[in-house]
């Protein structure tokens, strides 16, 4: 049971249960991050993510459902390794970044993969969004990926799959699009250009 905990993702994972003395047997820490509400892999992060990339989209998905937070090792290893998680099928990557956009946080889901350096690599569209500057007198919250995850904050758990992606996506044109015209800023056709992206994502 040992070295079979010591393969596992995350420590929160790797508990054992024995039904004759119905005790739980931890040989990894696990009960003390449940406890701490800790994400945390199981020993080298390095050899964790080499085994299997997804680990590092896993992460953020536990630490997004569960309100949990990365420990800093696993931070810095999902850093180190992000540029992997391209090497991993699209369907598995979508499989785990469903599970983020239908939890009760997607914004948090989102902004956890950009800070550990894995939206980039995900969904550069989105990334791509980041220091585009809108018209202060219709958006004062500020650019237009500020402005997509203020949007996903505003949807109830009756929110569908389609819908929330769609408020994510909802101004991918506007990086390929904005113009300043003297003091105005200017987004045409947009929304068009936006469907295109999000019909090839």
């Amino acid at each position: 049971a040992e070295g079979d905990a010591k393969r596992r993702d995350f420590t929160i994972n790797a508990l054992f249960y024995d039904p004759e003395s119905r005790e739980v047997m931890d040989h990894v820490g696990g009960i003390g991050d449940i406890k701490g509400k800790k994400i945390q892999m199981v020993g080298d992060p390095d050899e964790r993510i080499t085994e299997d990339a997804l680990r590092m989209l896993r992460a953020g998905r536990f630490a997004t459902t569960l309100r949990f937070e990365l420990t800093h090792p696993t931070i810095k290893g999902i850093e180190k390794n992000a540029p992997r998680i391209k090497k991993i099928s699209a369907e598995r990557v979508k499989q785990e970044f469903d599970k983020i956009m239908l939890s009760d946080r997607p914004s948090v889901g989102v902004g956890i993969l950009d800070v550990v350096g894995l939206l980039v690599h995900i969904l550069p569209e989105v990334e791509n969004m980041k220091g585009v500057g809108q018209p202060k007198n219709f958006h004062a919250e500020g650019d237009v990926y500020t402005h997509s995850l203020l949007a996903l904050e505003q949807m109830t758990k009756d929110f569908d799959l389609p819908t929330r992606y769609a408020v994510l996506f909802h101004d991918l044109g506007k990086p390929q699009t904005r113009q300043v015209r003297g003091k105005k800023i200017t987004f045409y056709d947009h929304t068009t250009v936006g469907a295109e992206i999000a019909r090839k994502l």
